[in-house]
């Protein structure tokens, strides 16, 4: 049996996640066998971070709390993809909100869980709590009001952005994969265990795939622990303390032994004036997990942690007092372009054309490359909303898988739609949807970036260069002013000397001939060709009066010998 996860939106990071405290009861009952996990780390658990017992940044080593105190506070410098400096109570008073109820416990899911208005004991008064992750090495710790008697602690690191919420609810679901370690630790860290759980909720379906369980898409069944939990490593008999466990141990925690020094306010029981700030011995608790040390655990996303106080050791113990909040901000975004078969921008097109939409998914908050698929729509100018496909239109295609893009920083995948070919022109829009996977959630873009304009060619025109002539002629008379009265006609031969016969039908229409001497007319236009060549060309023009007095005349055919066009233009005219 298996089930699919829910996938819902995460937190966010650094000075602006939000935060929230509370404290906690509830009950577990004792323990399941445990089996240990031994393996070769490709780095050391202590690489990137001081587990030294107190919070001091020394040099040579790793980071320490100090310095994510000052990155969470004031913005300092940090190589931690994620950190989390949060107070529980800086003012020295015990909070008065506590987990109540049966269901608030480990092993059942966030929604039974409930909180109101109470109190804790001192050794279960938490004050603040810490978080930072360096790549798959997550790193965890916490102080305390009191330190009198033994203690035991729990920290959760959920997928989902888990929260109290007004009413005295949760929000938020479990997702598998959730990530729950118990350490229980004698008065003055003597002995300190860590056991390390996965969340594997009940609500099966039987269709996990493989990839599904390689990605904690799903887990297959149910968890071996009351349906919910199963024991990665850990017992509680072996010691865990990071200054006792060998050196490739994926996991450890301790407690200070000695009283020290911390940069934040820290107002244990009994103390007195404003500072400086010191923690007794007994009272800090911090600790570290190599999640490739799991699999299926590496690079998982995590958008919230909870630090909390324990009755027991059990799995279902009361759990009492508790601090947490954002984590890290996984988070998706897609830009998408139209584009054409390989991937290169347009924004116009012509009726008629193919179109395809380009999506590129980024992903932050981990260094992986975004999964899951691309689902593509366009939208008709009349489908539009406020100018972009917002929403509707028609589906192109099925849903496509991504393929991540190498070497892209961040992380990046892309797809490439079907292709689509718009019916009308105007301005169309595609939308891209992405379906979100295990470490990131959906989104999707349907900006004015993803329209483009469809236009048509205007109606095909054919034309013909014609080269042409026409010939123009000038009647007079001795006396100046004579009124003339009469016509001419103009003849054009397809030779030099006026020979064979009349080529142009229009040419030889008569022209009116009227008004005083001289008088000057012309042809009509003939088209001699539509290519480009030289013409042996002769007009021949004849006027016939109408006055009696007058006679008619014919010009002699010398007017033209030969006409030469090239290229649209009369280069030569040759004229006897």
């Amino acid at each position: 049996m298996a089930r699919k996860v829910i996938r819902l939106a995460v937190g966010r990071q650094g000075s602006t996640r939000r935060r929230w405290t509370l404290l906690l009861s509830l009950v577990i009952g004792v323990g399941a066998s445990a089996v240990f996990m031994q393996t070769v780390l490709q780095a050391q658990l202590f690489t990137h971070f001081e587990l030294d017992r107190n919070t001091v940044d020394a040099a040579g080593g790793g980071e320490d709390w100090n310095t994510i105190y000052a990155a969470e506070t004031s913005g300092g410098p940090t190589v931690a993809s994620a950190f989390a400096f949060i107070p529980d109570n800086a003012g020295g008073t015990n909070d008065a909100t506590i987990f109540t109820g049966g269901a608030s416990k480990d092993d059942l899911d966030i929604p039974g869980w409930r909180h109101t208005a109470g109190s804790s004991p001192d050794k279960d008064e938490l004050l603040n709590g810490y978080a930072a992750r360096y790549g798959d090495f997550m790193y965890f710790g916490a102080d305390r009001y009191a330190g009198n008697g033994s203690a035991q602690m729990g920290i959760w690191f959920f997928q989902n952005d888990i929260g109290p919420v007004a009413g005295g609810t949760f929000s938020g679901l479990h997702k598998d994969g959730d990530v729950l370690i118990l350490s229980d630790f004698t008065q003055g860290g003597a002995a300190t265990t860590i056991r390390v759980f996965r969340w594997n909720g009940p609500d099966d379906n039987g269709d996990c795939t493989a990839q599904e369980q390689a990605d904690l898409e799903c887990i297959p069944g149910v968890g071996a622990i009351d349906g919910t939990l199963d024991l990665l490593a850990g017992t509680v008999d072996d010691p865990a303390d990071c200054s006792l466990v060998p050196t490739n141990n994926p996991f450890c925690a301790t407690v200070n032994t000695a009283a020290i020094d911390v940069p934040w306010p820290f107002f244990p029981k009994g103390a007195k004036g404003s500072g400086p700030f010191q923690v007794p011995d007994g009272q800090f608790y911090e600790g570290g997990i190599d999640l490739g040390a799991f699999p299926g655990l590496s690079q998982q996303c995590f958008a919230s942690f909870l630090i909390e106080t324990r009755s027991s050791p059990s799995v279902d113990a009361v759990l009492k007092d508790f601090v947490g909040g954002g984590f890290e901000a996984c988070q998706s975004s897609v830009d998408t372009t139209p584009s054409d078969a390989n991937k290169s921008a347009l924004t116009t097109i012509q009726l008629g054309q193919d179109i395809y939409d380009y999506a590129v998914v980024t992903g932050t908050g981990s260094s992986l490359a975004p999964t899951g698929t691309m689902s593509f729509f366009i939208c008709s100018p009349a489908q539009l909303t406020n100018g972009t496909c917002a929403s509707g239109g028609t589906a192109v295609g099925s849903a496509v898988s991504l393929t991540p893009i190498a070497m892209s920083s961040p992380p990046k995948s892309e797809a490439l739609s079907a292709k689509f070919t718009p019916t009308s022109v105007g301005t169309w829009c595609w939308r891209g949807e992405y379906s979100g996977d295990t470490t990131y959630p959906a989104s999707s873009d349907s900006s004015v970036g993803e329209c483009f304009t469809v236009t048509q060619l205007p109606a095909s025109i054919a034309t013909a260069q014609q080269w042409s002539v026409y010939d123009t002629a000038t009647i007079e008379v001795g006396a100046a002013g004579t009124v003339l009265d009469g016509q001419v006609k103009f003849e054009l031969f397809a030779s030099n000397n006026c020979s064979g016969s009349v080529i142009d039908t229009n040419a030889d229409d008569a022209v009116a001939v009227s008004g005083a001497s001289p008088v000057t007319v012309q042809s009509a236009t003939y088209n001699v060709s539509t290519t480009p060549g030289t013409f042996a060309l002769s007009w021949k023009a004849t006027y016939t009066s109408n006055n009696p007095g007058h006679t008619g005349v014919t010009h002699s055919c010398t007017e033209v010998a030969s006409l030469t066009y090239a290229n649209g233009s009369k280069i030569t005219a040759t004229v006897p």
